[in-house]
């Protein structure tokens, strides 16, 4: 051997090798139904309400947090520093089989009414994303308008009879007209 493969050898053989990752074991592995990831979700919000960041449920390592599409850390940004509290309206989507869940949500964010949604993705009860967005300075009097459930029937019109074929266009999308144009 010459003097360059000894150097060589040595230099491989100093560097750390990456750790093996631990076995998989479906047997180990907890489902976490729609009632898991809603309670997970309650949780973070429960944190969010306390301004905690202690209390939110377990996050991985590597989690990923954002606000309004920028990239902050957990316990950071409008959600976390301000007064917010619950307004009495929300609604959940819950994907167990993606380990997904959003809420969308009407909370009073310094006294001002505000809509915001959450989304949280949860593996193996740990939390590994979460996204926040939100729109603040909401109208009063469009609360009830985004608040309200309403009803589709007879072919497009609302439960009230506003007819909304009228606004959609030939691919069918819907198309917002401020009051008053046509």
């Amino acid at each position: 051997m010459n003097k360059f493969t000894i150097i060589a050898a040595g230099v491989l053989a100093s560097i750390p090798l990456p750790a093996a990752e631990p076995e998989r074991n479906a047997a180990n592995v907890k489902e976490c139904d729609r009632a898991c990831l809603v309670a997970i979700l309650d949780g973070y919000m429960n944190a969010i309400f306390q301004h905690d960041p202690k209390a939110v449920p377990p996050l991985a390592a590597d989690v990923r947090m954002t606000e309004n599409t920028g990239a902050m850390d957990v316990g950071e940004g409008m959600l976390w520093r301000s007064k917010v509290e619950p307004a009495g309206f929300q609604f959940y989507a819950a994907d167990p089989i993606g380990g997904q869940v959003a809420m969308g949500a009407r909370l009073r964010v310094q006294g001002r009414d505000t809509l915001v949604s959450v989304r949280l993705k949860v593996d193996r009860g740990k939390i590994l994303e979460i996204e926040q967005l939100w729109a603040g300075n909401i109208n009063a009097a469009a609360i009830p308008l985004l608040t309200t459930p309403v009803s589709l029937s007879n072919h497009g019109r609302f439960a009230g009879g506003a007819d909304l074929t009228r606004g959609l266009d030939p691919r069918g999308q819907l198309v917002l007209r401020r009051p008053g144009r046509r």
